[in-house]
């Protein structure tokens, strides 16, 4: 809410400005991006995803922290902007190399506009520059469906699979309580790793 507020007094502020000067019109601009990444942040704060990502689209990501780039990276995926996220988040691995949030979200969009061979380079960089802890259910899944859509994978692309497949069936056979998802996984997995010790406790 107090950010929201301070949004809010910055853009009466500039309402308030009756004469323009090339310095006037560079403050104004300045106040412009301050106020839409603080108003889209506030938006990405209260789960408004649609109004975060409309405001994000206002501001300049030039000038904005890493922290927004990730929201309104974020903030696009939610909304189905898939090629807005691989812009955003392409940027954001320059400013940010090898940041989990960007290749992460870059990984899914590929993914979701069928862009497989770009896919597996940052499920690739995903999974090798994060150890397990960091890693979650969305990306174990994604990369289960990247490689049913690209079924060539290399050794490592192998080894990230078997991860993957252990990970769901443990989730869904310990969370969910969902065996026969979790059977529908162990199969998966025997077909390409058929004495893995995991398989027992499923049988």
């Amino acid at each position: 809410m107090r950010r929201l507020l301070i949004a809010i007094i910055l853009c009466l502020c500039l309402q308030s400005r009756a004469q323009t000067t090339p310095q006037t019109e560079a403050n104004d601009s300045i106040l412009n991006e301050v106020y839409s990444t603080a108003l889209a942040r506030a938006f990405f704060e209260k789960n408004d995803f649609k109004g975060a990502f409309k405001t994000y689209q206002q501001a300049d990501t030039a000038h904005m922290a890493v922290r927004d780039l990730v929201n309104y990276a974020m903030a696009a995926f939610f909304e189905q902007q898939y090629e807005r996220v691989l812009t955003v988040a392409r940027y954001g691995l320059l400013r940010s190399p090898g940041r989990a949030d960007f290749n992460r979200l870059a990984f899914f969009s590929s993914t979701e506009l069928a862009r497989y061979d770009e896919a597996i380079v940052y499920a690739e960089d995903l999974f090798s520059q994060n150890d397990s802890s960091q890693l979650h259910y969305y990306d174990y899944a994604y990369y289960v469906r990247l490689c049913q859509a690209q079924p060539t994978v290399n050794a490592l692309g192998r080894s990230h699979l078997i991860a993957s497949y252990q990970y769901l069936i443990r989730y869904y056979l310990y969370e969910k309580r969902d065996r026969t998802t979790a059977q529908r996984y162990a199969r998966r997995l025997q077909a390409i790793d058929p004495n893995n010790p995991l398989l027992k406790e499923v049988e």
